[in-house]
């Protein structure tokens, strides 16, 4: 019940259909409810209104683009509607159900030219989620006057399956409250279950190093009743995936966990937090995370290699070194922001979103620097050690290739020119004189990927990628492979995992109203 799910349901009770919607937590609105925005492309009605009835953005060249991105792997049909039929769900989910959505933004690289990106209303805060919640509220409530029935806190986790017919007709439940098991008796079946994220077993099961370190359990940052149990039973009786390992959506990084309330809160006077609206504050405790999150960081992968420009660490590429990439810092460095503070501005989705909500301001001395870095040893997401060979031995590396980091790094430092990465000279900071310390860093996930293999209706094909299961579907996240390639991360144009959703989901429950409605 999430925003695919909403989407499904609404959409086929609107079209007469007898719709029971299920839900394990004990809230709708899912993952989409805590989002910031959503993909779509040139609404026709929102456009007269706001856009003098012209596109916003050329949607041939952006499926051009897609597609391309997509490397041959991603379904061109499915990509199709995506893009040419989006536009008529933004205008269902304003004009027809009371949602809110600011005009279009391009998205978060300069290379994202599309004007696709759409934020919920209110859009000058990121305290927005009761609004948010409240355009959940009505649907769900322009459901109920339709004749749908939802069920919250009740997991579903087995599908009834006809074998002999190739054929699903319900589902198996059970209310996480009290225990009540339900069987569920159906004509189709929409999976809206919001991926597998939420499964460590599911995680080191699928996840595949085929073309990135990805391998391995990571720390989400989204809905964690999305464990893919739903996936799983769809893969019991032969339903096939698609990209299924495909890097996670990662847009923040952190600690593995948090010294937040181990020391002092210091409040900054007439600041509100952008994420809580409550007055912001920082801590000591969160140290070791803004040095991770510093631009003028080393950081290394689990081999001891660099692997992007230390400016994306802290928002879109902390995922290309796997589940956790480490932050290498000397005590000179340490010493200078005990003294000066850092002088590397560190706001961003990760300060924002973790930890006390704000990042350590700048040019503010941290006079207990040995203190905390004491701690954060003592909590497992620091290593010291008097050399980096050490280091290197203390973090399971090569000592050799972790020197050989350092020392090509430093070399960068000092001619003011990265070959490698060419991070600009501002950031280039030197590993000095010891000892040395490595934050254990963390890429924390807003949810999984890759999902089951489907054809442009949302039908689940089983593992021959060809056969229609019969009465089986799937949207949202538990879909989304389809539209990208395991050899690429998700897209950057802003909003597209929500927009999947949001357009999957209509997309299904309207064409089975179409088709259950003829039978």
């Amino acid at each position: 019940m999430g925003g695919s799910g909403t989407t499904a349901a609404l959409a086929a009770a609107e079209e007469g259909l007898q719709v029971l919607a299920i839900d394990k937590a004990g809230r709708y609105g899912g993952t989409s409810s805590i989002t910031s925005e959503a993909l779509f492309v040139n609404p026709p009605r929102f456009q007269a209104e706001h856009n003098n009835g012209e596109d916003y953005t050329d949607a041939d060249v952006m499926y051009d683009a897609w597609v391309a991105y997509g490397e041959g792997d991603a379904k061109e049909d499915i990509v199709h509607r995506m893009i040419y039929e989006s536009g008529e769900v933004l205008d269902w989910l304003v004009y027809d159900h009371g949602v809110g959505f600011a005009e279009p933004m391009t998205g978060f690289t300069e290379s994202d030219v599309y004007v696709t990106k759409y934020q919920w209303l209110p859009n000058d805060i990121m305290y927005n989620k009761a609004e948010i919640g409240a355009y959940f509220d009505g649907m769900w409530s322009d459901f109920e006057e339709l004749g749908g029935t939802y069920l919250l806190e009740t997991e579903g986790y087995e599908l009834i399956y006809d074998e002999a017919t190739n054929t699903v007709t319900g589902a198996k439940a059970r209310n996480l409250a009290d225990g009540t098991e339900y069987t569920i008796n159906a004509d189709a079946v929409i999976i809206a279950t919001g991926g597998y994220a939420g499964s460590p077993e599911l995680e080191e099961q699928l996840l595949r190093n085929d073309y990135y370190p990805i391998k391995g359990v990571w720390k989400h940052l989204g809905s964690t009743q999305n464990d893919g149990k739903m996936l799983q039973a769809a893969m019991d009786i032969g339903a096939g995936t698609y990209n299924i390992s495909m890097p996670p959506e990662v847009h923040n990084s952190g600690t593995e966990t948090w010294l937040t309330t181990q020391f002092d809160a210091h409040y900054i006077e007439g600041q509100l937090g952008k994420v809580t609206g409550r007055p912001s504050f920082w801590t000591e405790g969160d140290l070791p995370a803004n040095l991770g999150w510093s631009a003028d960081s080393l950081a290394v992968d689990a081999n001891g290699e660099r692997f992007t420009s230390e400016t994306g660490v802290s928002f879109l590429d902390p995922w290309i070194a796997g589940p956790n990439y480490y932050s290498i810092w000397s005590q000179e460095q340490l010493d200078k922001i005990a003294a000066e503070g850092f002088d590397t501005d560190r706001s961003g989705p990760s300060a924002e979103f973790l930890s006390s909500g704000t990042p350590i301001p700048m040019n503010t001395p941290v006079p207990n620097v040995e203190e905390v870095m004491a701690a954060a040893e003592e909590a497992g997401i620091v290593v010291k050690a008097d050399t980096i060979e050490e280091l290197a031995e203390k973090l399971g590396m090569d000592p050799a290739t972790l020197t050989a980091t350092v020392e090509t790094y430093n070399g960068y430092c000092e001619t003011g020119v990265d070959e490698q990465f060419g991070k600009p000279a501002e950031f280039l900071d030197p590993i000095g004189e010891g000892p040395y310390y490595c934050v254990v860093m963390a890429s924390y996930c807003y949810g999984s990927c890759g999902g089951l293999n489907i054809n442009s209706d949302m039908q689940v094909l089983a593992e021959d990628g060809e056969t229609v299961i019969n009465g089986l579907y799937a949207v949202g996240t538990d879909s989304m492979g389809v539209l990208f390639t395991e050899k690429k991360p998700y897209v950057t144009y802003g909003g597209a995992n929500n927009g999947w959703g949001l357009v999957s989901g209509y997309l299904c429950g309207k064409g089975l109203g179409e088709t259950l409605g003829q039978e």
